[in-house]
């Protein structure tokens, strides 16, 4: 990820109808209870993706959330509530320092992230009201993960400016995304001639030794079965070695079962499954919500890897969205090569880092944005493991 340094003019921002009241809950208890109003703002809210619904965020403070502190910002006009940002403390080691930052209620397995509600100039400038009360406990701010085209990338830096606080952002991965267009056999038209080439001869050297379909499970009682078996799947080739397989650690396991029955309820749930000759091949953990398909998780049985399964997979995905009328195939995650093939539009994502005065938290911004960049930009840097490397070697020869 590259630092790119905040250079945003001060904006005059005025607060429309009234003011707003805001609460601090601070406690799971109280973050269960704004589940039906939460869940109102969502649907009647310009939302664009499930990330930063109560049934999302509920479901990770439960399974991540040990080890912090509860920090929601809840808007009301009156007694309707309006907007909300999901936040928590947090205690880390920055380059050895210990530091204590105000951050979302998101980890690796958040691909986005904002407010939730209403984003307007009085929302900003009453979270920054909180936010700055804050200060005399905090080394930095950070906000993950958010779209490059959010409001909060222009408001929240302006309000920081004109406080003489320093603003920082990182880009994180650019996500591939497809907008559906047309139909699909006209979209199949537009991929490269070697796409096309491959997933013809995958598809016609599966289906001589078996039938090839694709299953969804959205509710049931074989939902709590379909994951399980998704589950296997998804950490059979190299996620699980790897660490990033939904099965790697026990939280991760958590967060999933906790959060299929809840969109399964809310109607979001999709485990996808190719299928050949009735036996469950590639599996992908996605989410339809708002008119748009979200592939959270995929991962495929790597006996068939030969096939592309996981491409056969997005290939009947494709075909069911563009059949029920959606507007977008979200890849979500990285910009993977495999992904490309697909689609050649990426949505940028940034991390917004805020820093108030304290010489912890100018630490903390002058090593990361500006004295590491450098040193990995000129031909004296070595990477951590190398670093720590040479450092023990010469420790060796010294007590030697």
């Amino acid at each position: 990820m590259s630092a790119i340094v905040l250079e945003i003019a001060t904006e005059r921002l005025a607060p429309r109808r009234g003011r707003l009241a805001v609460e601090v809950v601070q406690s799971s208890a109280g973050l269960a209870a704004l589940a039906p109003e939460w869940s109102a703002l969502t649907r009647r809210s310009p939302g664009d993706h499930p990330f930063n619904t109560h049934a999302w965020v509920s479901c990770w403070w439960d399974s991540f959330g040990s080890g912090h502190a509860l920090r929601v910002f809840v808007f009301r006009d009156g007694t309707e509530l309006v907007a909300v940002a999901p936040m928590m403390l947090s205690v880390r080691r920055v380059y050895g320092l210990r530091t204590v930052t105000l951050e979302f209620l998101a980890n690796a397995h958040t691909s986005r992230f904002d407010l939730a509600g209403e984003r307007s100039d009085r929302v900003y400038l009453a979270l920054w009201q909180q936010v700055t009360e804050m200060f005399d406990e905090l080394d930095y701010v950070t906000l993950c993960q958010l779209p490059a085209d959010s409001p909060t990338l222009r408001r929240l830096p302006a309000l920081a400016r004109a406080d003489a606080v320093a603003g920082e952002l990182w880009h994180a991965a650019d996500a591939p995304y497809l907008e559906l267009e047309g139909t699909f056999d006209g979209y199949l038209r537009s991929l490269s001639a070697k796409h096309r080439a491959n997933l013809r001869n995958r598809l016609g050297r599966l289906m001589r030794s078996a039938s090839l379909d694709m299953e969804i499970v959205t509710s049931g009682s074989e939902v709590e079965s379909a994951l399980a078996e998704g589950i296997q799947i998804e950490g059979a080739a190299w996620k699980q070695d790897a660490g990033t397989a939904i099965a790697s650690t026990e939280s991760c396991r958590q967060f999933y079962a906790q959060l299929v029955p809840e969109a399964a309820r809310h109607g979001w749930l999709r485990l996808c499954f190719l299928t050949a000759g009735g036996r469950r091949i590639a599996f992908a953990f996605a989410l339809e919500y708002g008119g748009r398909f979200f592939l959270v998780k995929t991962g495929f049985d790597p006996l068939y890897r030969q096939y592309s399964p996981t491409n056969l997979l997005v290939f009947h995905v494709l075909k069911h969205c563009y059949e029920r009328g959606l507007s977008e195939l979200d890849f979500l995650g990285d910009d993977e090569p495999w992904k490309r093939e697909w689609t050649a539009t990426t949505r940028r994502h940034e991390w917004l880092f805020l820093f108030p005065h304290g010489w912890r938290s100018r630490a903390v911004r002058q090593l990361k944005f500006h004295i590491l960049p450098r040193l990995r930009a000129s031909r004296l840097y070595r990477p951590m493991s190398e670093a720590r490397a040479l450092l023990n070697h010469a420790m060796r020869r010294t007590q030697a």
